[in-house]
């Protein structure tokens, strides 16, 4: 019993700011134990200042050192406060002393010597964590968001330390760098994530500077991964993820699939190494695949890869027993062959699919949500769905009594909408809503909605207060079982 109302003040604390938890210290040993879990569990270094500093030292605490599970490097760029020009503005006579100091004064003041004492404090800070399970280093090509040397040092500080503790890794740095993982080996790792930059770096160049060293990294993780993310971007000209899933292995394990990258498929000459990595895992419960904006190529990407999630999904077919998430984006899917292939997948796992989440900026139009969904309101006892995320044109009471009859078990709803006035359409949304049978959705058991109006007027202020008072109303009226209503 204690053990449970420890968790639950844990989450509690989850929610309190750093103030409130350091007035905890003080109450007793649970509550000192349990404020220093929610301020220590997660460290995030992203910026230089005191409380960086601060941070550093504390955790030189061996009992600090053991609650953290999770680092978070961000990008953060340094800048030099004082040149050797603003020197020259001192007056003559104290002149000849300050060419004594000069050297060191300008060193200080550079970039160079902050990034050399930001890497020391973090390294040190971070090299000793027994118990860290999560690690994530982010790197943003922009020339202004964060120094090289930053990443150089840091791209694998503390990776020989968390051999065995570690169990998430997302990494994301300067192409160069990638040849570092070679040399490293965790043996528990069960997540990982690896972001692409290549830029124009030479196909030949990528394959044995970074795809080469990065395969034996990863294929050393065959005993114990179970999530596997990459993702690649646009300005990555010249990389070829065909070479990398040609020689990627078999996982026993995994369970988590997802990839994202240009929505035309530019990411790989050929989808063939990827289909038959897939189809030597059949136990994946979870498939993630998004998208991201492409740039004008030198020579155009073959039609036959613009269609990449239409052909996965068309792979993902009834021998995989275990599929329960999904999570794909629309723009590939707006031909009808492809809106096909997306039926089909639905129709082959929806017996199993418990989340299903729609992403990109398109709308759905009511006919089109129809056509994906038709299958299960035909025959609604074979859909266990419990959560559903999609973008629909508009929002309307009988799109949601589709959405009843399709998905009875559906607890979370989480849908965008567009309108062409904020007003008018909530009013008439409630009004319709209001003039419908209070027995359409009793025996609806939704718990959550989550609403995002998404248009060219947006409500804000008092009227988006009104508005979403309005519907929650509205809603709670029609359907009992309804907890919470959301807008975001």
């Amino acid at each position: 019993m204690a053990a449970d109302v420890y968790d639950i003040w844990f989450l509690v604390s989850q929610y309190l700011t750093l103030e409130e938890l350091a007035r905890m210290y003080g109450v007793n040993r649970s509550l000192f134990y349990l404020s220093m879990a929610a301020r220590y569990r997660l460290i995030v270094f992203h910026k230089s200042d005191k409380r960086t500093k601060w941070l550093c030292s504390n955790l030189k605490n061996p009992l600090v050192r053991t609650i953290v599970r999770r680092v978070e490097v961000r990008p953060w760029y340094f800048e030099a406060e004082v040149t050797p020009q603003s020197l020259g503005l001192l007056d003559s006579a104290r002149r000849a002393f300050m060419q004594l100091a000069r050297k060191n004064l300008v060193k200080e003041a550079t970039a160079e010597y902050k990034v050399e004492k930001a890497i020391d404090r973090i390294m040190e800070a971070v090299k000793q964590l027994p118990n860290l399970e999560e690690y994530k280093i982010v790197w943003d090509p922009r020339p202004d968001r964060c120094h090289p040397s930053f990443f150089k040092a840091l791209r694998i500080a503390g990776f020989r330390d968390w051999t065995h503790s570690l169990r998430s890794l997302s990494i994301s740095v300067p192409p160069n760098l990638m040849g570092h993982l070679a040399s490293v080996s965790f043996i528990h790792l069960e997540n990982l994530e690896i972001s692409f930059y290549t830029g124009s770096m030479p196909r030949c160049n990528i394959r044995y500077e970074i795809l080469n060293p990065l395969l034996v990294f990863v294929n050393n993780l065959c005993s114990s991964l179970q999530s596997l993310s990459i993702l690649t971007t646009p300005t990555s000209e010249d990389l070829d993820l065909a070479i990398f899933f040609e020689s990627l292995g078999t996982f026993p394990h995994l369970r988590h699939f997802s990839l994202f990258m240009p929505y035309d498929g530019s990411s790989f000459s050929t989808l063939i190494p990827l289909l038959c990595f897939l189809h030597r895992h059949k136990a994946l419960r979870s498939v993630q695949l998004g998208t991201r904006n492409c740039v004008p190529r030198v020579i155009p990407t073959c039609p036959g890869l613009r269609e990449w999630i239409p052909r996965i999904l068309q792979a993902l077919d009834s021998s995989f027993h275990h599929i329960q998430r999904a999570d794909v984006a629309l723009r590939p899917l707006k031909s009808q062959a492809a809106l096909d292939a997306f039926i089909r997948f639905l129709s082959a796992h929806g017996h199993n699919v418990t989340s299903l989440t729609i992403t990109e900026d398109n709308m759905l139009s009511f006919t089109e949500v129809r056509q994906m969904f038709n299958h299960f309101s035909n025959a609604p006892h074979q859909s266990p769905l419990e959560q559903l995320d999609l973008k629909v044109q508009e929002l309307t009471p009988n799109l949601l009594r589709f959405l009843q009859d399709a998905f009875p078990r559906l607890r979370e709803l989480r849908i965008g909408f567009s309108y062409p006035s904020a007003y008018s359409h909530f009013a008439a949304f409630c009004d319709e809503l209001q003039d419908m049978d209070h027995q359409d959705f009793t025996l609806w058991g939704l718990r959550r909605i989550n609403l995002i109006p998404q248009g060219s007027v947006r409500v804000s202020g008092i009227g988006m207060a009104y508005a979403a008072e309005t519907m929650e109303n509205a809603l709670k009226m029609q359907i009992p079982s309804l907890a919470a209503v959301a807008f975001a």
